[in-house]
């Protein structure tokens, strides 16, 4: 057997760039495996970012690195704290009062819901998130992150 098939995988995360994911949202994706639906991602939200609506279809383990956000206006989530978003709820993202860093680990895909009729209006794949993260990366003059795979 090879050793390498044994080592620890590893990133310095400052060699990752961050690119705008939707209004005051920032993103960089830390480790990507699209074959196995997984994605490892950090965001930095600008005080009172907000998301659509939407829900994942597999399940999001997330951790508040620092500031206070929530999925409603309560803001409960703050530095140290864990969560688990169940497949099929649907929610969004809402930034409190200061910015947000937090690191998510997602499984399968991802659908915007219209908040009128809760109908699926987009369906985004964890192959459609790295595409979308690296054409960010090439627009804004970045070349190819070595993150993860």
């Amino acid at each position: 057997m090879n050793p390498r098939d044994f080592a620890t995988l590893h990133i310095h995360s400052e060699d990752i760039p961050w690119i705008e994911f939707f209004g005051g949202v920032q993103v960089r994706i830390l480790h990507a495996r699209p074959s196995e639906d997984f994605m490892l991602t950090q965001i930095k939200a600008s005080p009172g970012a907000e998301s659509g609506l939407h829900r994942h279809l597999g399940p999001v383990f997330g951790w508040t690195v620092s500031g206070h956000w929530g999925h409603d206006r309560n803001f409960e989530y703050r530095p140290g704290t864990y969560i688990f978003e169940t497949p099929g709820v649907i929610h969004k993202f809402i930034a409190g009062s200061e910015p947000v860093n937090a690191v998510y680990i997602s499984f399968g895909t991802l659908e915007h819901v219209d908040p009128q009729t809760l109908e699926v209006t987009q369906s985004i794949t964890p192959t459609d998130y790295l595409e979308h993260y690296l054409a960010g990366c090439e627009k804004a003059g970045f070349a190819r992150p070595n993150f993860l795979t």
